[in-house]
């Protein structure tokens, strides 16, 4: 019988997709498994299936516009006015480099 260990994870680092993917390969493993595992753990296993599958629905419901029909021609404004802000900031980078080109030059 092949060996295998459990090596840390840092989930904090993981997305959301990832985490739920993680756990549905978990999840794939531990259901040919299962016949063997006690009433506790097969109880947790059912758990953690259950919670799982919430869990995509959630991400695929986030994934998804979440802006109502009244939200999308002001987060439209919103970008608008922050390509707006860019291009100015962009323009008086611009200007302040030529100034300091015009001032240093010998």
């Amino acid at each position: 019988m092949e060996k295998m260990s459990f090596s840390t994870l840092r989930v904090g680092s993981l997305s959301n997709n990832n985490v739920f993917s993680l756990a549905k390969s978990s999840i794939d493993i531990s259901i040919l498994l299962q016949s063997s595992f006690s009433e506790i753990v097969n109880a947790a296993l059912t758990k953690l299936i259950t919670d799982n599958e919430n869990f995509g629905v959630q991400i695929n419901k986030n994934q998804k516009s979440g802006l109502t029909d009244e939200l999308k021609p002001l987060d439209k404004d919103r970008d608008d006015v922050l390509y707006e802000i860019n291009r100015d900031i962009t323009y008086h980078l611009k200007a302040v480099i030529q100034i300091k080109r015009l001032l240093h030059k010998p």
